[in-house]
């Protein structure tokens, strides 16, 4: 196909990076999209309308598809030519597409300052910017002189569209406007079914493949490898494009991880990586809240990628910052993967529940320690015994606390408070608590009044400020949350429009984990782009942290001496701090100089709490640490 009489306003350049993608693979829109976002990056910058902007996107379609036939005709030359197996000469051809691709800068649009307004951000391969101004107008005129030029082709058929719509399998509609049904192409050369066509169209050489460098071959990092694997053809179905790893990276490259990784670069360091031209996504599954997972994000994003982590920890400490640098460089950072392992709970409230104002999120987000806690009830063991259990299975974190002492699952409220109420994520202001203080005899006398025991984050938005709670808390047993058993996890929204949502799903291993990357990776393959956290990050606000108020009845646990006026002291100090008695109950001894003996409250304020439980050791009775635990209405 000879190359289209270019514009003026077309660089030599540009215009032979155009020829090079157009005459050597069949997708003209992307190329052409592309090459007027670059042509008019330092122009840029007015908002455009909602509807300017779906009318030049439709245009853009009436090119590709107006040029079609040419395209597949000069492609197919190209095949007669080099003969099927002519392997060498179209690998060379398609390096060459490839080179000619990264000519190319990258566009997005992001939301303006007015609503249904759209401002684009240009990004060339190096990570610059190129801001400017350009009203709707202009951009339409552009689109007539793209339209012109190729309709100007040499060798331009008349009824070439509908000539080669029946050999394509026709067009269909997806999404606004017409697009090419690319996966059902069949070349000139082959037939159809026949494996080198399958085998070509899913071929990482291909230009429009979506390229994966992975760093951190853990146990997600290596279920990420074995789904590309494994369903490369679905992948490629439902995205339009191939998903292909080049590179990958990790601490030790001796390590045996069940997985075929001779197909794929590999590099020691992964700031090379992040950083790689054969590289379009970083996925970052090496961990940690700053370091080496850090720097190489912010090396990727200012690459021109964009990026997928299941960072928990680093969104929760540096979230806001690498949202900031994300969106100002027009790229996508996405981590459902962070949350809840395969539970898609961040798709969930960013997209489907986006017409919703979120009064509460609540939720068992650690699913170690929910092991712990339903095997010590089934199996009648102690903490400890159970704690030690979970490390022989490797349940727990290198550092523990960050399982029992409720800091992973911290981590990850404060990521939905973010996105629930539109406020920058702030950890430090999560009031955390873990179970390492919860007993055999809590968990029986909680179940002998109907409940169950869970550690359970809350985050609701209220008058004083936003609250954030991660702590042991008592539910209904005949509840969601309640009958929740083992390492599953659990999140309920609630918003005003739908009432309450109840996700329910594995919140981690292998399989799970690595899904929820896959989620993200194909979202980006179809063109999604979202703000990090459901709204631009320059809109979110500063929440003021507010200490829970809400009111709500409490189980208290005492170990008291067996003297007389021992439960009258009691009943006095929890009189004086506003506490009513809902019922209290004395066990059997533990010892012959100490009795259990088990309150539970009223509704009352957790400052009242705070001040009866600080009182009870002055009063001389007590024979051990009070325990105490928020029944949570659910």
């Amino acid at each position: 196909m000879a190359l289209p009489r270019a514009p003026d306003r077309l660089s030599e350049e540009m215009a032979a990076a155009i020829g090079h993608a157009v005459s050597g693979f069949g997708f003209l829109e992307e190329a052409l999209k592309r090459a007027i976002f670059s042509l008019t990056r330092k122009e840029l910058g007015a908002e455009v309308s909602d509807e300017a902007l779906q009318h030049w996107l439709r245009r853009m379609e009436e090119i590709a598809d107006d040029t079609l036939g040419t395209l597949i005709d000069s492609f197919a030359a190209a095949m007669r030519q080099a003969g099927i197996d002519g392997r060498q000469e179209l690998a060379e051809d398609l390096r060459a597409i490839r080179i000619s691709r990264n000519l190319l800068c990258h566009a997005s649009w992001r939301p303006g300052r007015k609503p249904g307004h759209w401002l684009p951000t240009f990004i060339n391969t190096k990570g610059e910017r190129y801001p400017g101004e350009m009203d709707s107008a202009a951009i339409l005129a552009i689109h007539a002189d793209t339209l012109r030029a190729a309709r100007r082709a040499p060798g331009r058929v008349d009824h070439a569209r509908n000539r080669h719509r029946r050999r394509m399998g026709g067009i269909r509609r997806q999404g606004r406007g017409r697009r090419l049904t690319r996966c059902m192409m069949l070349l000139p050369a082959l037939t159809a079914g026949d494996p080198r066509q399958e085998a070509f169209m899913s071929s990482p050489l291909r230009p429009d493949s979506l390229r994966l460098g992975i760093a951190g071959l853990g146990t997600v990092g290596i279920g990420v490898v074995k789904i590309v694997q494994k369903h490369a053809d679905l992948l490629a179905r439902r995205t339009g494009r191939p998903v292909a790893i080049t590179a990958i990276s990790a601490r030790d490259k001796r390590k045996n991880r069940d997985a075929d990784l001779s197909s794929y670069r590999w590099e020691d360091d992964p700031m090379a990586v992040a950083t790689a031209d054969d590289v379009d996504v970083f996925v970052e599954l090496v961990g940690g809240d700053a370091g080496i997972a850090k720097d190489s994000i912010e090396a990727a994003l200012r690459s021109g990628k964009d990026v997928v982590t299941a960072n928990k920890a680093l969104l929760a400490v540096h979230g806001q910052a690498l949202a900031e640098l994300a969106e100002g460089l027009g790229r996508t950072l996405r981590f459902e993967a962070a949350v809840a392992g395969g539970i898609p709970v961040i798709k969930a409230m960013t997209e489907s529940l986006a017409g919703n104002e979120i009064r509460r999120v609540m939720g068992v987000m650690n699913g170690t320690c929910n092991y712990i806690l339903t095997r010590m009830e089934s199996a009648g063991l102690p903490y400890e015994s159970v704690f030690e259990e979970a490390r022989q299975l490797g349940y727990l974190e290198a550092d523990p606390t960050l399982d029992v002492g409720g800091i992973d699952a911290g981590h990850k409220l404060s990521i939905l408070s973010s996105i629930a109420f539109g406020t920058q994520v702030n950890f430090d202001a999560v009031e955390i608590e873990g179970i390492e203080r919860v007993s055999i005899d809590d968990i029986r006398r909680a179940a002998d009044m109907g409940y169950k025991i869970k550690l359970l984050g809350v985050a609701q938005m209220t008058p004083r400020g936003l609250e954030q709670r991660m702590s042991p808390c008592l539910v209904p047993a005949d509840s969601p949350l309640g009958q929740l058993v083992g390492g599953t996890n659990m999140v309920v929204v609630e918003g005003d429009s739908v009432g309450q949502l109840v996700l329910r799903g594995a919140g981690a291993g292998e399989g799970p984990t690595a899904s929820a990357v896959l989620s993200d990776i194909v979202e980006i393959a179809r063109g999604v782009r979202l703000p990090v956290f459901g709204q631009p990050a320059t809109a979110l606000k500063a929440a003021q942290p507010a200490r829970t108020a809400v009111p709500a009845a409490y189980y208290i646990r005492l170990e008291l001496q067996d003297k007389p006026g021992a439960l009258a002291k009691v009943a006095t100090v929890l009189g004086d701090a506003g506490i009513s008695i809902d019922r209290m109950r004395q066990y059997g001894q533990h010892s012959p100089d100490s009795v259990p003996v088990l309150v539970v409250t009223h509704k009352t304020t957790p400052e009242a709490i705070d001040f009866a439980i600080e009182a009870l050791p002055r009063t001389g009775v007590l024979a051990g640490e009070p325990v105490e635990l928020r029944i949570e209405e659910v």
